[in-house]
């Protein structure tokens, strides 16, 4: 599963929902178990996207329901991984969350359309510093404050790296 290794216990990724009927909900859990009672919902008409963790059964499976909604098309964007015999729920990894705001737009100048920004994380609020063997960090992004008839995307990456061709958010306007 797109570069995942047959070791992995679980996995962070983005699902975009886009082109649904009616509003719903997915639930992404490892194949194979019993469904979860959480659920991901999203709107009858605006692309929504999620970025979740959920743990891998032992082929690397991950089974996704639908709840309302459908038929609808998904893209699901795998933007890592973790290692050790807890998976995505357990304390058992090299993956750390750290919750803490490193860029906030409101009340400040937008980020411009059709643009890069680069944004220093590295030494910032817990991260460790550039060049202290940090080799990654867990983000959420969200888009704040759209004008009406506004629609697009986010792409997130490394600064040292080049650009992904996935998005890791879609946003509209919602009225």
């Amino acid at each position: 599963m797109a570069g995942v290794p047959a070791s992995a216990s679980g996995v962070f990724v983005n699902f975009t929902v886009v082109n649904q009927g009616a509003g719903g909900w997915i639930e992404p859990y490892p194949t194979g178990t019993t469904r979860p009672l959480g659920s991901l919902n999203f709107p009858a008409t605006n692309a929504t996207g999620f970025g979740v963790s959920v743990d891998v059964n032992a082929a690397g499976k991950v089974s996704v329901y639908v709840g309302g909604g459908g038929p609808l098309d998904v893209t699901v964007d795998v933007v890592g991984y973790f290692s050790g015999t807890n998976g995505a729920t357990g304390a058992a990894g090299s993956f750390t969350s750290l919750q803490h705001r490193v860029l906030d737009t409101r009340g400040g100048t937008k980020l411009a359309g059709a643009a890069v920004t680069t944004i220093a994380v590295a030494g910032i609020d817990g991260v460790p510093a550039a060049g202290s063997g940090v080799a990654a960090v867990s983000l959420n992004v969200t888009a704040w404050d759209l004008v009406p008839s506004t629609v697009g995307y986010l792409r997130v990456w490394a600064a040292d790296q080049g650009e992904p061709t996935s998005s890791a958010l879609p946003y509209s306007y919602n009225v």
